[in-house]
């Protein structure tokens, strides 16, 4: 083949070059630059001036030719392939773990993070929220002022079967929640003594409570008078006038409330959180001293896990 169209001239070529050019052709390469190409891996060009880095040229570490086989390449790039997938294989998991049953499987749900979901349940102890207790009788929540004799007005509105969500202080229900809290106050004031006598009432703590800046009298009956009076003054006052929080319905009244209704009664005390904690009244019948039968009313709060 005529090679009058190749030049000579000092241009170094890159391999990749040599592979594209060099198949079916043929090179004059001069003697001199015969002895230059022992020396220098260029071809066609003298030596370069500089000394080469010893830096090795990148890519170079790893064991691959242009001259090698398609069959080697691919054999090594397999070997290399199969360390790396040991290297990053996770450990196998135990036998056991994978010897689960067909059930097993369908009953738990695998979420996407690895974790099983189990069926969660409440704490032994811990409150319920306040839907729980209202959704088995159906009931519903009805508003009532506040004014610190709220429980008559919310009797009353239980005893009546309301539909209305909000109480106002009408004449009807002034006049209807007036007379349940005579009533109670009446009951209070008839067993009082028995109460006492039988340790369900003891009135020097309930004065203590009622009038925290003055002392009690210590005298057990001085103190049986003192709260006789304060239930008289507390039964002729009219439910829509305001009083203190000490003169608040307390488990005295509540008690008394159970007893007029005939049925236990169900007070749900709700915190911010809507967690509603029982207390339960009822009544009862207590052996006096003397022998005699007394009936009245008791109960008190329960602890969360027996109101469930």
């Amino acid at each position: 083949m005529d090679t009058t169209g190749v030049s000579s001239t000092s241009v170094p070529v890159g391999t990749e070059d040599v592979i594209a050019t060099g198949l079916d052709m043929e090179v004059d390469i001069e003697p001199d630059q015969a002895q230059c190409s022992d020396l220098s891996s260029y071809v066609g060009s003298s030596a370069p001036s500089s000394p080469q880095s010893p830096a090795p040229t990148p890519g170079s570490e790893f064991p691959y030719s242009l001259v090698s086989s398609r069959d080697e390449d691919m054999g090594w790039s397999d070997s290399l392939s199969g360390d790396v997938e040991s290297l990053q294989r996770p450990a196998s998991p135990p036998m056991r773990a994978l010897q689960t049953t067909e059930e097993e499987e369908s009953s738990r749900v695998l979420s996407q993070d690895g974790f099983i979901l189990e069926r969660t349940t409440p704490a032994p102890g811990m409150p319920q929220q306040l839907p729980v207790f209202l959704m088995p009788f159906k009931g519903s929540l009805t508003t009532v002022p506040a004014n610190g004799q709220c429980a008559y007005v919310a009797l009353y509105a239980a005893t009546t079967s309301t539909m209305e969500t909000k109480v106002e202080f009408t004449s009807q229900v002034v006049r209807g929640a007036n007379a349940i809290k005579r009533c109670v106050y009446t009951m209070m004031m008839a067993n009082l003594a028995n109460d006492v006598e039988c340790n369900v009432v003891d009135p020097r703590r309930e004065l203590t409570r009622l009038y925290p800046t003055q002392p009690a009298p210590t005298d057990l009956a001085v103190a049986t008078a003192a709260l006789y009076t304060h239930f008289s003054q507390e039964r002729a006052r009219s439910v829509n006038a305001s009083v203190p929080s000490a003169f608040w319905a307390g488990p005295e009244v509540l008690r008394a409330m159970a007893q007029y209704l005939r049925e236990p009664l169900f007070v749900l005390d709700v915190d911010q959180a809507n967690d509603a904690h029982v207390q339960r009244y009822f009544y009862q019948d207590y052996t006096l001293p003397n022998g005699d039968i007394h009936e009245t009313g008791c109960g008190g709060a329960m602890d969360d896990a027996t109101a469930k």
